[in-house]
């Protein structure tokens, strides 16, 4: 028998093995290793049972048992055995007596608690002598910690399966696609080799999970999956994304050759099959992304496949389609879309002033407000860009009703501190005048923040001159009696019609910057920027010239008889903090 202090220090050994990050191969080496150091005439060897019933080695030094049947070794048998390398002779022994029929080695099973056999513990002689009764005690004493080490490695493969694979088909989940397809990508471009990345998605899933309820549905996932995985090469990748989602990942594969396997794919997916015991057709769509053109890492890749497997589904049942630069274009858009109407809600555009100045005496006649918007991924986004995004999506009205609530509170507030700004102007588009609720709107802005209506100033553009309809111009003309002046934005870029412009009740026309751009080397513009002047003048209207850069293009403008003018000349469109200092700079 053991002593109680070499029990005692392979006790402590062997736990604290099971409480470190060893490895089950490392921790199974030291409990044999352990048994030979207090049994040295003995050889140990634990055994896993692999899931066909067979032993294969763990670790130790008995030779001659890999592959053996365990029912052959032990058969039901819940304690030690004796018994030879062919299992040919067997017996169950309770006691340290040694059968006559013993032969060479001792053979203990390693259970789970449930009651599995998880593997075999053997010691045997080194030479051709029988096993011992230590033999026998060192069994008794070491199968708890094999059974703790086995039942340890179960519960972490267990753990790492339900972290990394999908319970329901067995495929490797997101987690994992991205580790090993990271794996795939990083040995790609090391050998300058292509890769693509499909994504598969089940028509009309909904649908049939509906009809054929969940259980149904499961089995149709699950028919899937070996589907996708049948003739697969070693190093392809394929996983269960989300719900009726899938992804594969194919190295060495380029555009032609993953086409070819799209084409395979959706044909071993269309074959018939019966589910939940009715007869089904079954197709998909799948997208196609490909390394390094559409992508350098695996979640760029994936999500440019999805894209394409969208657009697939545009197309019909049954389709597949690359990833192309267009689509990345649309996706943009759609994301631009949804962040503005974000930044419109939560109030994060900003309002930016440019001066109207007076030329005779440099003084200030208003401000015009100009919406601008710092997206918090892409930077700066051009007016020219989100308004008509904002056109195109209908985020327009909004858009509009935010500058005008904006910029009357910035009025006010300047007004509050004694800062002498006279007026603002804001830009509505012809959309905001379809609103019937307009008027009210702006009265109630007016009201709210104590400011007179002559105060305010609406720029419209030159094109609604081609909308004669009686809603419009009713509208129009509620907004005019409140008192809000009016101007005409661009005037003179080709709509105009003096027919219409008789009609509408604007009180300023804006000469457009183009005029401007050319006064100094253009007799034409020049003869144009005259014509405005005096056309707005025949009709009482105040004309300012937008767009001036230079102090020629001024002087030229003040020589035809102009005013007012705003441009860069004077000040670029300015936050409000900084044009209160530029105003505080003309003061002094």
């Amino acid at each position: 028998m053991p002593s109680a202090h070499e029990l005692m220090v392979l006790t402590q050994k062997v736990l604290a093995s099971l409480l470190s990050t060893a490895s089950l191969a490392e921790q199974a080496t030291l409990i044999c290793q352990e048994i030979e150091c207090i049994a040295p005439d003995a050889m140990a060897s634990i055994l896993r049972v692999d899931q066909q019933g067979a032993l294969r080695p763990l670790a130790g030094q008995v030779q001659g048992l890999e592959g053996l049947a365990l029912d052959s070794l032990c058969g039901n048998a819940d304690d030690a055995v004796l018994a030879d390398t062919a299992g040919a002779t067997q017996e169950c022994l309770h006691d340290t007596g040694v059968a006559p029929c013993a032969k060479r080695f001792w053979a203990a099973p390693v259970r789970s608690g449930d009651g599995r056999v998880l593997a075999m513990l053997v010691i045997q002689p080194q030479e051709a002598a029988m096993p011992s009764a230590l033999h026998r005690s060192l069994i008794d004493a070491c199968v708890p910690f094999c059974a703790l080490a086995l039942e340890r490695e179960e519960s972490r493969t267990r753990i790492e399966r339900l972290t990394f694979h999908d319970d329901l088909t067995g495929l490797p989940n997101r987690r994992l696609l991205q580790a090993r397809a990271g794996q795939a990508i990083a040995k790609a471009q090391r050998d300058r080799s292509p890769l693509a990345v499909l994504v598969v998605d089940l028509d009309r899933f909904q649908r049939i999970n509906h009809s054929l309820g969940q259980p149904g549905g499961d089995e149709l996932l699950r028919l899937v999956a070996r589907r996708l995985g049948e003739g697969r090469r070693f190093c392809d990748i394929v996983a269960h994304l989300s719900a009726d989602e899938f992804a594969l990942v194919l190295p060495g594969c380029d555009a032609e050759q993953a086409a070819a396997s799209a084409r395979c794919l959706l044909m071993a997916l269309g074959k018939p099959c019966r589910i939940a015991g009715v007869p089904f057709g079954l197709s998909a769509c799948l997208g196609i992304s490909l390394f390094p053109g559409d992508g350098l890492d695996v979640d760029t890749l994936v999500h440019r496949a999805d894209m394409a497997m969208q657009r697939a589904k545009t197309c019909g049942l049954g389709r597949f389609c690359f990833f192309s630069e267009e689509l990345q274009r649309s996706a943009l858009e759609l994301s631009l879309e949804e962040d503005l109407r974000i930044a419109i809600e939560r109030n994060q555009l900003r309002l930016h002033y440019q001066p109207q100045v007076c030329f005779s005496d440099g003084r200030l006649r208003g401000v015009e407000a100009l919406a601008r918007w710092s997206h918090p991924r892409l930077g700066d986004i051009s007016p020219a860009r989100f308004v008509v995004l904002a056109e195109q999506c209908g985020l327009i009205d909004a858009l509009g009703r935010w500058v005008l609530r904006e910029a009357c509170r910035q009025l006010a507030d300047w007004r509050r501190r004694g800062l002498a700004v006279p007026a603002i102007s804001i830009n509505l588009s012809p959309s905001n005048f379809h609103d019937p609720g307009l008027p009210a709107t702006i009265a109630h802005m007016l009201a709210q923040h104590g400011l007179r209506p002559g105060e305010l100033m609406l720029e419209i553009t030159e094109s609604v001159l081609m909308d004669t309809t009686p809603a419009f111009l009713k509208i129009l003309r509620e907004v005019h009696e409140l008192g809000v002046l009016l101007s005409m934005d661009d005037f003179g870029t080709g709509f105009s019609s003096l027919s219409h412009l008789h009609r509408l009740p604007v009180q300023e026309l804006k000469l457009d910057r183009s005029f401007v751009f050319d006064l100094e080397h253009d007799g034409a513009s020049r003869t144009l920027s005259d014509a405005v002047l005096h056309l707005g003048e025949s009709l009482q209207l105040s004309v300012v010239a937008e767009g001036i850069e230079t102090e020629a293009q001024r002087r030229i403008l003040m020589q035809l008889g102009y005013q007012v003018g705003q441009g860069y000349l004077f000040s670029a469109p300015l936050p409000s903090a900084e044009l209160e200092s530029w105003l505080a700079s003309r003061s002094a």
